[in-house]
């Protein structure tokens, strides 16, 4: 074959990985910087708002934004260390905003500005390792085993935030503020590196209860079972059940469904999202376009879900009996709805269980719920979210 032939067939494969898989690096920056200018940040980049990669390694970087109202964000540079070195800076704490699962930093879109002008401070948002436009290495880790499984799973994420604190040269804490599973990974780093961080806000986070009580019903022994009434006795899963649980422990993401799917997965973002959000057509079209170019790119940190969280979103390892080894000061920012049912499971994100973690703590804490808003409270309600969370930071000055 010649090297004529084979560039031929390489143009042919690109061409038809366009067609299936219509995604790129360019585009999803556009899709970003699209959803940052409709979020206030117009023109973005400027001298308030910039995104950056901050590099891990030659072949890893972490994708960030920062933004900061106050002082502007001054010049970006990368020395030969590969290290982000920021010209202008204050004396004040850090506000560091972390995603959640099959999310990226520019979920945050309405929240960047008001936060910032609020408080006068820099804010800094960044990708995970593996999902966002960070880099996306072959994950390193399959499917869970053991428990150390996920230890491991967890000090992957973990790690390469510390990397990235420290590549970023931060001479401040952080006041570091975690959404769901970003909550779930923030207050695992908080545990370990407890002099990096002034204060840990987790925004309806992954991760905080055991799994309910239906589900240890299942371990009880036969005389137990037969010794209960008729209603109390556990179901069997259904099949439907079962067969989503065998998904779940194989690996298989809503992110690898779109990608599957070719063509389809944009009807299949879309159609996600709008059951999900309440949005006007031009911000619809923005985040199902930003949306639809995280879920498609290069599998990798996605890949985390099965080892960090059972079916039904329990944690594998749960948060509740560690939060009170945490040596810094947790909030809690949660939706008001109470418990759900969902299958006759106690839904994961009722915030009675970060009223349940607070009797355990050892520092003062607070537990500020949002109205009207599901669990992306940030974005479902983000003038009452950006204004109680700029008043808990103020309160954390005082």
């Amino acid at each position: 074959m010649t090297s004529g032939t084979t560039a031929q067939n390489k143009n042919v494969f690109n061409y038809l990985s366009q067609v299936y898989w219509p995604t790129s690096v360019t585009v999803g920056k556009n899709a970003e910087e699209n959803l940052l200018n409709y979020g206030g940040l117009e023109p973005f980049p400027s001298k308030i708002a910039k995104s950056y990669k901050v590099l891990l390694s030659k072949e890893i970087h972490i994708h960030t934004l920062s933004v900061d109202h106050a002082n502007g964000v001054g010049d970006i540079i990368l020395d030969d260390a590969s290290t982000f070195v920021d010209m202008k800076s204050n004396n004040d704490d850090i506000i560091v905003l972390c995603h959640g699962y099959a999310t990226g930093l520019g979920y945050y879109y309405k929240n960047f500005k008001s936060i910032s002008e609020k408080t006068g401070r820099r804010v800094l948002a960044f990708d995970w390792l593996g999902m966002g436009r960070s880099s996306r290495p072959k994950f390193p880790f399959n499917k869970f085993k053991t428990i150390q499984d996920t230890e491991k799973t967890i000090d992957y994420f973990i790690e390469s935030l510390e990397e990235w604190r420290k590549c970023h040269r931060l001479r401040n804490k952080m006041i570091l503020i975690g959404h769901s599973m970003g909550g779930y990974l923030s207050a695992w780093y908080a545990l370990k590196y407890p002099e990096n961080v002034k204060k840990l806000i987790l925004v309806s986070p992954v991760g905080l209860p055991d799994r309910p009580d239906d589900v240890k019903k299942t371990q009880l022994s036969e005389a137990d079972v037969s010794n209960l009434k008729e209603f109390d006795r556990p179901k069997p899963p259904s099949y439907m059940r079962r067969f989503f649980y065998y998904l779940w422990d194989q690996n298989y993401t809503p992110q690898w469904l779109v990608r599957t799917t070719g063509p389809l997965g944009r009807r299949l973002v879309k159609l996600y999202t709008t059951r999900r959000f309440s949005l006007d057509p031009d911000e619809a079209k923005n985040i199902d376009e930003y949306f639809y170019h995280l879920c498609a790119s290069k599998g990798s940190g996605e890949y985390a879900l099965g080892l960090l969280l059972a079916p039904g979103a329990y944690a594998r390892k749960p948060l509740l009996h560690h939060l009170k080894d945490i040596q810094v000061p947790i909030h809690f920012m949660c939706n008001i709805f109470t418990a759900m049912m969902l299958d006759g499971e106690e839904d994961w994100m009722d915030s009675s269980h970060a009223a349940e973690a607070q009797k355990t703590l050892k520092y003062k804490s607070q537990l500020i719920h949002i109205s009207d808003a599901g669990h992306h409270l940030y974005l479902d309600n983000a003038e009452e979210f950006n204004d109680k969370l700029v008043q808990l930071i103020q309160r954390i000055d005082e």
